[in-house]
């Protein structure tokens, strides 16, 4: 008996799964971080996607460069300090995974304050 129960909330578990999910739309423009001075790769990249992604999304990406600190430190810090609500993305090189080796004591967790959303390029 206690096997049927089981499978019965095992299977209602997967109907209600899709019922959780929200779906997301920005309301209001996007900022995109990026931790470099402007004009270099990863602020020309930012900015490709960001008016590519513009339309879709139906509001602006606005692009901001926070240069400073070892391998972009600082806008690293502000992004991982934003509020969690999906407006806020941050655009970096592979620096990101370098930071903790050349910072002893960062002020945010590499990885655990960052959620990828995708691959822009190599």
């Amino acid at each position: 008996m206690p096997s049927r129960r089981a499978a019965l909330a095992a299977a209602l578990a997967t109907l209600a799964a899709p019922a959780l999910a929200q779906p997301w739309s920005p309301d209001r423009p996007l900022r995109v971080i990026v931790p470099f001075a402007p004009g270099g790769t990863t602020d020309v990249v930012a900015r490709v996607f960001a008016e590519a992604a513009a339309g879709p999304l139906g509001q602006p990406l606005v692009v901001e460069n926070r240069p400073g600190g070892a391998a972009g430190l600082v806008g690293m810090d502000l992004v991982a300090k934003a509020p969690p609500d999906g407006h806020t993305i941050l655009v970096h090189s592979n620096a990101h995974v370098v930071v903790p080796a050349l910072v002893a004591r960062l002020p945010f967790d590499p990885v655990g304050d960052f959620a990828p959303i995708a691959h822009l390029g190599r």
